[in-house]
């Protein structure tokens, strides 16, 4: 079966699969703690589904005047390579322009995912040592 990308309109929709994401780096919150961390960081995402069950998530806020911040994308270990971030990426893609983000340099896979979609780094970091990648097609 294909993969589907369905839109989700709050944290509730995402938190088990959110809750998930956190404690794969060793972040142990409960549902409520999800919830709460996730309407800090983000106002909606999309959710990718394989088989009938979520396999992944995108969210993401959105920043004027027409384009959106990525806070976190999640894909659980079983569907990884298998093209589910790529569809998640593109959703926003079709949607917004620019989209940004910050990634941890050490995350290599992460990194080479976002330069092949078309992501450039910007200048400067975050004080997390994050760097700031954009796309923003010419």
């Amino acid at each position: 079966m294909k993969p589907t990308v369905l839109h989700t309109t709050g944290p509730r929709e995402i938190a088990p699969l959110h809750r998930e994401a956190l404690a794969a780096l060793g972040r142990d919150y409960t549902l409520e703690e999800v919830i709460e961390r996730w309407s800090s960081v983000a106002d909606t995402a999309f959710v990718v589904v394989s088989l009938d069950a979520p396999t992944g998530f995108i969210s993401y806020r959105r920043t004027a005047p027409a384009g959106c911040y990525i806070s976190d994308l999640y894909i659980r270990p079983a569907y990884r390579g298998r093209g589910h971030a790529r569809l998640l990426i593109g959703a926003l893609k079709a949607r917004f322009r620019p989209v940004t983000l910050r990634v941890d340099p050490g995350n290599i896979g992460a990194v080479r995912l976002y330069v092949s979609e078309g992501f450039r780094q910007r200048e400067g970091g975050d004080s997390a040592g994050r760097v700031g990648m954009t796309y923003e097609p010419n």
